[in-house]
């Protein structure tokens, strides 16, 4: 697979990631911002389970996000049972049975043209200006289910190639490894849930440089990391 120079980075910047003393779903917003330079897409996001069991989700700053909770309107809910084929809600299925990227035509239980004429399209979608969708379940080594990377786009945008699915399926260990938690970030979670972990190394998203840092979630460098870098 031919990758240009900006992909390359991008890559090397992830491989990079995978292998730091930190891992886990804090580190999305770093991940994804590597993912825009290897895949053109709109927004991404992100569903995994939190330390209490429920279902968690980041989503990019994006109109999508903003509108985020018309998906939980039960109108909307009804419509995408019927248009879906496993809701986001639905993630140990996803889990069983969803292996390598997936795009839309594998995630809907209709035809597109069918998709477009829902509720689930018109209500949630369509106002959020997403219609593509390539989605990727990651999983432990073990089989264990870490979450879900989506990433969409709008209806202007073209749609993902067979390119693109082949550079998600080939970084799916990196991204695993990246955000699978670590018993570190597990322990913390069970002791002080949503406090912040301390001295964590991460990476610079602009150039790939390590550093040591306070994380809270969303990832931010404290003030003053750079220049120490």
């Amino acid at each position: 697979m031919l990758t240009t120079r900006t992909q390359q980075k991008a890559i090397a910047r992830l491989q990079q990631m995978a292998c730091l003393d930190f891992n886990g779903p804090e580190l999305i917003e770093p991940v994804l911002h590597e993912l825009h330079q290897v895949i053109g897409f709109g927004t991404g996001a992100y569903f995994y389970e939190g330390s209490t069991g429920a279902l968690d989700a980041f989503v990019e700053p994006s109109l999508a996000r903003d509108l985020m909770h018309t998906y939980f309107d039960s109108e909307v809910q009804r419509s995408e049972r019927k248009v879906v084929r496993r809701s986001a809600h639905d993630f140990s299925d996803a889990v069983r049975y969803e292996h390598g990227p997936q795009i839309l035509e594998q995630l809907i239980t209709v035809p597109v043209p069918e998709l477009l004429r829902s509720d689930f399209y018109n209500l949630a979608l369509r106002p959020a200006e997403v219609f593509d969708c390539m989605s990727l379940v990651l999983r432990t080594p073990q089989g264990t289910g870490v979450g879900t990377i989506k990433l969409y786009k709008s209806v202007a945008m073209s749609r993902f190639s067979v390119e693109d699915v082949a550079m998600l399926g080939r970084l799916e260990h990196w991204l695993a490894r990246i955000l699978q938690p670590g018993e570190r970030q597990r322990d913390a979670a069970r002791h002080s849930p949503g406090a912040a972990v301390m001295d964590i190394r991460a990476i610079r998203p602009v150039d790939g440089a390590c550093f040591w840092t306070r994380l809270a979630p969303p990832l931010r460098a404290a003030p003053g990391a750079a220049d120490a870098a």
